[in-house]
Parts: C-alpha cells; structure tokens; sequence
C-alpha cells in the first residue's frame, strides 16, 4: 500500500512552468531587421562572417546564403583525392622561379598535377562561369584563426584554376562545364574581356608580363597579356593594359621568338582574312604605332609541339 501512493503522488507531480513553455530564442540586435537588410548584412560580412552569424542569428538562420556564397562554400568544403603525404605539387606562385626556368612539357604536367590531387575542385571550378568563379574567389577566406586551420584553405587551388583560364579569357573565350559535363563556350565581348581581365590583374594578383601563361600549354611562346590583347585586336584592353602597366611590359614587350605587339596583330589579320586595306585601317595597329611600336614582319622561330 505505502507503494501505490508513492506511485499515486509521483504521477500527480506536474512539471515546472517554465519547462512546459516553448523555448524563447535568445534575443539579437538583428532579429527585428527586415529580411533585405540581413541579406545585405550577409553580403557585407562575407563568408566566414556571414557562417558566424548563421549560428548566433536565428533570423540569419533561416536565410539562404546569396549564390556566390553557396558557391565559395563548396569551394571551401572540397575534399582532396589523395592524403597529404601524397600531394606533391602545390604549383609554388613565385615569380623568382618561372624567371629562372625554361617552359617544357614536364612544367605542364606538373602545372595540372593539383587537379588530379584535387579532382572534385578541379570540377567544381571548371563547371562556373569565370565571373561567378571569380565571385567566389573574392568571398574565400584567405587565413584562418585556427592552429591547423591553414592547411584546409582552398584558395590557393582556386587561383589556379583561374589562372589555367587566363588565355582563354583574353581570346574573348568563356569555357566551362555545363549538365552531363559538355563544354559550353561563351563568346566574351571587348568590354566583358577587360573587366574580367582586370579582376584577374587586380583583384587576384595574376602576373601580367612574359610569364603570364607558363602554367598554360601556351607558356611556350613567352606572351605577355598585352600582347595576346594586341594579337587578338581588342583596342580597349590594350589600351587598358597600357595606361595601368607600363611600357616595359607592353609596347616594349615581345615574344620568345621576338615578335612585338604588330607583328602578332598583323599576322592575326591576315590569318582571319582582313584585306591588305582593312589591316591598313585597324585601330590597333594605328594606335600601337602612335606609341612607338615599330612596323615589324612576323619572326617564326619555334618548333611546333604535340600534347
């Protein structure tokens, strides 16, 4: 009997009051912000940021990360193939060292060795778009507060895969992965081609002299971004690559082979058909003589090479 009160009054024990309520969230300042707000409040603190929010924010929460973030992040998330006592080749970005080497085959190779290493990035960043790539590039953190935080950093290997795109950018050309990995060209006008081109120069830290495409099966030749600009006959970046980077670099640059910024443009235009007439009247040829560039044949002194 003294058991089945015991039980009768166990059974009668209600819970507290407080545990019986819904939990209340705990207050933030930016709860009570309207939702456009906050998204800009996410684009402003970036991506770290925005993810330190996310967890403190319950308003935040329930926000969708903006579309260049979701892209830095799995980005950032990408998982290496191989453990790292087996990834040999981080494609070391010095400059001391392309100046004291020749380009060969074996560079090449090496220069894509990082995509093997790192097969599921080298995906990722071949199925964007080169200004939503770009985009994303920007929002990568590039340190982090942790010991062994450093290690998992991502936008080393990023940097390389928009520098494996530089060439083409320049030619106008847009090449990336779409739906069942065919490729998808996208024809960049003049103005598209020295607004990414710039984001690449500035915003990156891409090399813009002889060096600029050695990690390219085109580092052979020794161009410089200005002179594939003049080659490729797109007055306004050359005009843009002249007024920020100097002579040295541009008007007095050549190729390997000695060619200067007419010779290349010129040779293009007759390659494309252009009548002796219409060469006469392009507007970069007149500008690049405006400048000093001297009238100049085509030199062809390199050995065509299979890959």
């Amino acid at each position: 009997m003294v058991g089945a009160g015991l039980k009768r009054r166990l059974v009668e024990v209600k819970l507290p009051h407080s545990r019986r309520r819904p939990l209340r969230r705990a207050p933030h300042p930016l709860v009570d912000l309207p939702t456009d707000v906050l998204g800009l409040v996410m684009q402003l603190a970036g991506l770290t940021g925005a993810c330190a929010l996310r967890q403190t924010c319950w308003a935040l929460s329930q926000l969708q990360l903006p579309a260049t973030m979701q892209c830095a992040l799995k980005l950032q998330c990408a998982k290496a193939n191989y453990p790292p006592g087996l990834r040999k080749d981080d494609r070391r970005d010095n400059l001391c060292t392309w100046l004291t080497k020749d380009w060969s085959m074996e560079t090449y190779k090496r220069a894509r060795m990082w995509r093997q290493e790192w097969a599921e990035l080298a995906f990722l960043t071949d199925s964007m778009p080169i200004r939503p790539l770009l985009d994303a590039y920007f929002q990568m953190p590039a340190y982090s507060d942790t010991i062994e935080g450093w290690r998992s950093l991502r936008l080393p290997l990023v940097r390389n895969a928009i520098q494996d795109r530089f060439w083409d950018v320049c030619c106008g050309k847009d090449h990336y992965l779409g739906a069942h990995r065919c490729k998808i060209t996208r024809e960049l006008s003049q103005e598209e081609v020295v607004d990414v081109v710039a984001s690449m120069l500035v915003g990156v830290g891409l090399w813009w002299g002889s060096t600029a495409f050695f990690h390219t099966e085109h580092g052979r030749y020794g161009y410089s971004v200005f002179l594939l600009a003049a080659e490729q006959h797109n007055l306004p970046l050359v005009m843009y690559l002249h007024r920020n980077w100097g002579a040295s670099t541009t008007i007095h640059s050549r190729t390997r082979e000695g060619n200067n910024a007419y010779a290349l443009c010129k040779d293009h235009l007759e390659r494309m058909g252009h009548s002796e007439e219409q060469i006469r009247e392009s507007s970069v040829l007149r500008y690049l003589v405006k400048h000093g560039v001297e009238p100049a044949p085509l030199v062809i002194t390199h050995d065509t090479l299979e890959f």
